[in-house]
């Protein structure tokens, strides 16, 4: 081992783990853009094709950066935490604790909300044993749920991806490996078939394990990161809108063929799909660096309960958001229809959201105060 691999252990052991306040800030980010995806993205069911279908659309392809961010604070958080030598009974219990059975808890809801709607509708319950068990470990019995897949997969792979991320740092090859994993997960996305979850389902660790190991990187260099005094000026942020600009047509474009054509050759689908998948990963990567530049020097500027508020949500993102997909059913499928309240309405994004992250914040504050509260919506942090 070199000498600067001994010194950074030496440096790393000695000051591991590290607690970062501005990942808090990050997770709220995160979370009101998971939001932001689910209420702009029924789009395709206005009454007609306007510029506020654009608009949402615009929103929903800025918005997507949310998992991937979520992705790569795990990594960060894992490896300032787990890193070298650790007891792997003790890293899987803590793990696999703190998400599985808030999964299960949540699934098992969804699952019983879905066939008492059945029954109330007066319609046949054709859900069989299998199929229960099917969307239960394929994450399905929601459409939020399928993110606790791919993280109890990064959890389990964690250990061997933490040796060969060690490997590749003693051997000076971080580069490297960042590289293939980018041209993994590019390849993945362009060919994978999203519709066999019996293939594609085991195997989404490979559509997130660049960002997942990205955040690996960015804590290893992430005491040297904080040392540099940069400011974004408005140059900087002109630069920024306009290398964000493109990637966000092409994802307006790639809805916009998903959802409202049907004549699109499949060799052109094929192209895009290509296109935005070599494009999607620095896009996001420039949406993650505006993150954490307002999570570390913006944030400090605004008022103490903004800021206050903003810890809060990303102390409780966790129960947000295995809580905030019920709050938007009832709002969106049962509440504001019956009172004529849609998405043609130029009021429905900013009142929705602030409804949803309210409503969700407040009852995961509620059910805090219960015990064993942990096992229902996470540990707040």
């Amino acid at each position: 081992m070199s000498l600067f691999i001994q010194k950074y252990h030496a440096y790393f052991m000695k000051t591991n783990p590290e607690y970062f306040s501005e990942i808090v800030y990050l997770r709220a980010i995160a979370i009101l853009a998971v939001i932001s995806i689910h209420v702009s993205g029924s789009f395709d069911k206005m009454n007609s094709i306007n510029f506020l279908t654009l608009l949402y659309m615009s929103v929903s392809t800025f918005s997507h950066f949310a998992v991937p961010l979520f992705v790569c604070i795990s990594g960060f958080v894992l490896y300032n935490k787990y890193q070298g030598t650790f007891s792997l009974k003790l890293f899987y219990k803590k793990r696999l604790l703190s998400i599985i059975p808030q999964y299960t808890i949540f699934s098992i809801l969804w699952i019983l909300f879905i066939y008492i709607g059945t029954v109330y509708l007066g319609r046949v319950w054709n859900f069989s044993a299998i199929d229960i068990v099917y969307q239960y470990l394929t994450g399905t019995a929601f459409y939020h749920l399928w993110f606790f897949i791919l993280i109890i997969q990064l959890y389990i792979l964690y250990p061997i991806i933490e040796k060969i991320f060690t490997k590749s740092v003693e051997k000076h090859k971080i580069l490297n490996l960042l590289i293939f994993l980018l041209i993994v997960q590019i390849l993945y996305q362009i060919f994978s078939d999203k519709n066999m979850f019996y293939i594609g389902n085991p195997t989404m660790f490979l559509a997130y394990i660049f960002y997942f190991v990205l955040g690996f990187y960015v804590r290893f260099n992430y005491l040297n990161y904080k040392k540099i005094k940069t400011d974004i000026t408005f140059g900087y942020m002109f630069i920024f809108f306009l290398a964000l600009l493109p990637a966000t047509i092409l994802g307006i474009g790639n809805l916009s063929i998903e959802y409202f054509r049907n004549d699109i050759s499949p060799q052109i689908i094929l192209i895009f799909n290509g296109v935005s998948a070599i494009i999607t990963p620095f896009y996001y990567i420039l949406i993650f660096v505006l993150c954490l530049y307002f999570a570390l020097k913006i944030f400090e500027m605004i008022p103490n309960m903004i800021t206050k508020c903003l810890q809060i949500i990303g102390n409780y993102s966790f129960g947000i958001y295995l809580i905030h997909a019920f709050i938007l059913y009832f709002l969106t499928a049962i509440i504001l229809p019956k009172l004529g309240f849609n998405m043609n309405n130029w009021l429905y994004y900013p009142l929705v959201m602030t409804l949803v992250l309210s409503i969700s914040l407040t009852l995961v504050y509620m059910i805090n105060k219960f015990p064993y509260h942990e096992y229902i919506i996470g540990n707040s942090r």
